[in-house]
């Protein structure tokens, strides 16, 4: 096994001990056999540093530098060393790149060779090619390097591509799932919902009633987080859409959804809508976020108050939209104002959600370019800020 060690001075030292069992006569000896391999280690994890570093400056190299002309011409070439599909036979210099390069790359290459000669100023493109009946991915770079030419720095970036892909898709596979398993358990907890409500209807039974009751949380708190796995996803998945914002409406239906939510007929609403003219965001995000922040409202109440109450302000601000949820409920405790955003993170014991509401908002918030401000006080309430520019109307087609 390997050891390691303070030597008198406080250098450490790395030791690799063996032990033998050795037997004389009737007694047994346990032989403890201590190597220093300080220098060892050193020099192995200097070769492995090294081999990184190396492996990373290969990686860098481009397969091939063409320096050409602003009209295609090549002045002067260098091909990588390593084994690429993308050569160029001796002879290439004085000739165009429509004739050396695969006509897709030639085009893009002078494309953008131009624009880096007219704007002064390096670019970056990708291609997909079919090289011998493979499917290959270059990265290209053009950087001006005189008056009339550029340097195409080109490199295989096949591999990265295969993996950012297999990423993609195994994401979208796993957001899929998530999508349809929350969907698909909402009906029968739907269901069950209906059915705690026509027994605690259908019995005066204390006990009875007061399981009803444990029942009725764990579900609430089911379907919370069913709620929360369906928004996440959809977040997620769902591309950004420009549509006008109707804000009655789906404040409306936010309130609608979270009217049977545990105390939500205890808190008191106050509604104040003056954004007015035509405001393009994304519904969707828009309704994840009302959903969450008003339900917070809901769930956080302070229940030593003698009222609870929530006021929601929409208001127009220049081309933003200012959303203001305030509650008077227990508040949020300024150590932990840095952390509501974190995934799964729950601030009160009060709470019985996934802990995914607030990270949720975030992300939704930013995907509609927004921005969410926080402001509260333990025992006293808690005010979300939300501001949301106009992304205007979609561009057609």
């Amino acid at each position: 096994f390997y050891w390691q060690h303070t030597r008198g001075n406080g250098e450490l030292f790395d030791a690799e001990v063996s032990l033998n069992r050795i037997q004389i006569g009737d007694q047994v000896f346990i032989q403890a056999l201590v190597r220093d391999i300080t220098e060892r280690l050193k020099t192995e994890n200097a070769l492995l540093e090294s081999e990184h570093n190396n492996k990373a400056l290969l990686d860098g190299i481009p397969d091939l530098i063409l320096r050409i002309t602003e009209t295609g011409m090549i002045i002067d070439y260098k091909q990588s060393d390593q084994q690429s599909q993308l050569l160029i036979a001796e002879g290439a210099v004085g000739k165009s790149i429509a004739d050396t390069l695969p006509s897709i790359l030639a085009r893009e290459v002078l494309e953008h060779a131009r624009l880096a000669i007219s704007q002064d100023r390096g670019l970056q493109f990708e291609s997909e090619l079919k090289l011998h009946g493979e499917d290959m991915d270059y990265e290209t770079r053009i950087v001006r390097s005189g008056q009339a030419e550029v340097l195409a720095l080109i490199r295989d970036v096949t591999e990265r591509k295969r993996t950012e892909k297999e990423l993609i898709k195994r994401n979208f596979e796993l957001d899929s799932f998530v999508y349809r398993a929350s969907h698909d358990l909402k009906a029968p907890l739907n269901s069950l919902m209906g059915l705690i409500g026509l027994v605690e209807g259908e019995t005066q039974e204390a006990a009875v009633l007061n399981y009803i009751k444990m029942m009725n949380k764990s579900v609430v708190k089911l379907d919370s987080f069913i709620r929360d796995l369906a928004d996440f996803s959809r977040n997620a998945r769902l591309e950004l859409a420009q549509e006008q914002i109707h804000w009655e409406l789906l404040l409306q239906e936010t309130l609608e959804n979270l009217q049977f939510a545990d105390g939500a007929d205890r808190i008191q609403k106050h509604i104040v809508i003056t954004c007015e003219g035509e405001f393009f965001s994304d519904p969707v995000r828009i309704g994840i976020i009302f959903n969450n922040l008003v339900s917070n409202a809901i769930k956080y109440q302070n229940l030593r108050k003698p009222d609870s109450k929530v006021d929601i302000s929409i208001a127009r601000q220049g081309t933003n939209a200012v959303i203001t949820i305030a509650d008077n409920g227990i508040g949020i405790s300024k150590e932990y104002h840095s952390r509501v955003y974190n995934l799964f993170f729950r601030a009160s014991i009060q709470s019985y959600g996934s802990g995914m509401g607030m990270y949720i908002v975030k992300h939704a918030i930013e995907r509609i370019k927004g921005t969410i401000d926080l402001d509260s006080v333990e025992g006293e309430g808690t005010t979300w800020v939300v501001t949301l520019p106009d992304l205007g109307p979609p561009l057609l087609a």
